[in-house]
């Protein structure tokens, strides 16, 4: 059964750019929608891969909890991202917790149907790369920015890539 009136609003999500109305509708037919309130945990470390998310509304934390009780933040996703990917690729446990930072409307698709698009749709398997791709290249420039700014710095890079992440233009520039 179809989840939403019209697929094409999914063509929005890097993940699903580029498919053809036909591979949409397959898309459609295998996708569930789950509303989250915010502070959620929608994925705990170490848990089982079995689901692939796509945030529709909202953002999510992913985060790793330290011994010490501190916690590492990873990433902070907003619409149209992916996350969860890599378990179920890889079929490991969860890497981090993922956490909702506001109320969130997130897609997911089981293990089974994301294998089974990815088989028969090309241009999803070459987006999925696109993606990976940049998140590889984005914690790179992460590590590199850890190992050499200071705090300053470090909140000042941050912020230069949630704009170019999440910013809306505006006269002046980017908001």
């Amino acid at each position: 059964m179809a989840v939403l009136s019209d697929p094409r609003l999914l063509l929005d999500v890097p993940l699903f750019r580029g498919l053809t109305e036909g591979e949409m509708a397959l898309v459609n037919e295998r996708l569930h929608v789950k509303q989250f309130p915010s502070g959620a945990n929608v994925i705990m470390v170490e848990t089982p891969g079995e689901v692939v998310y796509i945030i529709l509304s909202g953002t999510v934390k992913i985060k790793v909890d330290q011994t010490d009780g501190s916690e590492v933040i990873i990433a902070m996703l907003g619409v149209g991202e992916l996350v969860g990917e890599l378990s179920v690729l890889d079929s490991a446990g969860r890497s981090a917790d993922v956490i909702t930072q506001e109320d969130s409307v997130l897609a997911w698709l089981d293990r089974p149907s994301f294998d089974a698009l990815l088989d028969t749709s090309p241009t999803l398997t070459h987006n999925l790369l696109r993606l990976l791709t940049r998140r590889v290249r984005l914690s790179t420039e992460q590590i590199q920015a850890l190992c050499t700014l200071d705090v300053y710095g470090k909140v000042a890079r941050q912020l230069l890539v949630f704009c170019d992440q999440y910013g809306e233009k505006a006269e002046a520039g980017l908001r």
